[in-house]
């Protein structure tokens, strides 16, 4: 979880824009990572990574840097490296919480994604019957140890296929021509 970037800007708060991150923006109920940028023989803290402006070469993440960092000078080549822990739980979340939806026929209303727990909510008139029973399902998925893999289609694809997406609140993002 670790790759070489060079910064493009930094904003008037501080927050660094890179050609090429790998830190994940704080969105749709997910955090976004922090780690470190390293360069000149230091590394600096990244507190968080946000979603920028449009039309930022890097995908639109500017990378919040702890209290009393400085930033590194635009044009500067940087180390990124990822909080790998942090980020690992919140993949094996986010994976635990698409087997929870796959037990149930109801759109996902919304949902937040975290290091030690996360939930979600479902378009529902009133609460499940037998807890134990949904537990039990999600059990059993994750005892069938499926592999879990992702796919790209296209933008078009996806718009003609509306019902892969559960969410009702939040899309992929789109405009790339592909999605994962």
């Amino acid at each position: 979880f670790e790759g070489p970037a060079q910064v493009m800007s930094v904003d008037a708060e501080g927050a660094v824009i890179l050609d090429r991150p790998l830190f994940y923006p704080a969105g749709g109920g997910q955090p976004g990572d922090t780690g470190e940028l390293v360069f000149e023989g230091r590394a600096i803290r990244v507190a968080d990574a946000r979603k920028s402006g449009g039309g930022v070469s890097g995908g639109g993440v500017a990378l919040i840097l702890a209290e009393g960092e400085t930033p590194p000078a635009p044009g500067a080549q940087v180390l990124q490296r990822l909080d790998e822990d942090r980020r690992r739980a919140h993949m094996r979340m986010h994976t635990a919480l698409h087997l929870r939806s796959v037990g149930s026929p109801l759109p996902v209303a919304g949902g937040r994604i975290g290091a030690e727990k996360g939930r979600l909510d479902f378009d529902m008139p009133e609460s499940p019957g037998d807890k134990a029973e949904l537990e039990a399902q999600l059990n059993a998925l994750v005892e069938a140890d499926h592999p879990v893999t992702d796919e790209w289609i296209t933008d078009a694809e996806l718009e003609a296929n509306p019902g892969l997406v559960k969410t009702m609140a939040v899309k992929p993002p789109m405009g790339q021509g592909r999605v994962r």
